[in-house]
């Protein structure tokens, strides 16, 4: 069942969820925080699970003009603010429709919060259209939507990427955001 309406702002009061101010209805909204990682483009190949991939990006923070996203481009950004996903609940991000329909997509293909996750969330942003897109600091680039789950879950979320304070890079088997 998805959450919504004064159900979904009293769970996000009742468990601290995020600042309440996110609220939106049948959402909560997502912001883009000022540090992104963007690949580089000269990059070499890479070994998918087999290598150490912070050479393979730059870390910039986007200016008070904005950062011009081109066609074909991508970063890894996350939100400004920190969620934590109630035992429970469900999280699923989903780009804004504005920003959808300029042909970007804010999530690319890890749209999901797991029970007891507790950080920041990354975003994959990707200009898939003709258009440069210009991004600013704390605008509202997607939706996190979130669900009751059909099952009791007893085990919190202690995934790698579990209390990201920026952007994740993608991490090896074995490692975590504590671990950096």
């Amino acid at each position: 069942m998805l959450i919504v309406g004064e159900n979904l702002r009293g769970l996000v009061v009742q468990h601290d969820v995020c600042d309440v101010q996110l609220f939106d209805e049948n959402s909560l909204k997502l912001r883009i925080m000022g540090t992104i990682f963007a690949p580089q483009t000269d990059a070499p190949t890479v070994a998918y699970e087999q290598q150490d991939y912070s050479d393979l990006y730059d870390r910039r923070q986007i200016g008070p003009e904005g950062l011009d996203l081109r066609p074909g481009n991508a970063i890894l950004a996350c939100s400004s603010d920190t969620f934590r996903m109630p035992m429970g609940y469900f999280g699923q991000v989903q780009t804004k429709g504005s920003l959808a329909r300029l042909f970007v997509a804010a999530h690319m293909c890890d749209p999901q919060i797991d029970p007891g996750y507790e950080g920041k969330i990354t975003l994959e942003v990707v200009n898939h259209g003709p258009f440069t897109v210009n991004l600013k600091t704390h605008a509202t680039v997607a939706s996190l939507y979130i669900w009751k789950c059909s099952t009791a879950n007893n085990s919190p979320y202690n995934g790698r990427y579990n209390r990201a304070k920026e952007p994740t890079l993608p991490l090896l088997p074995g490692t975590s955001v504590r671990d950096l």
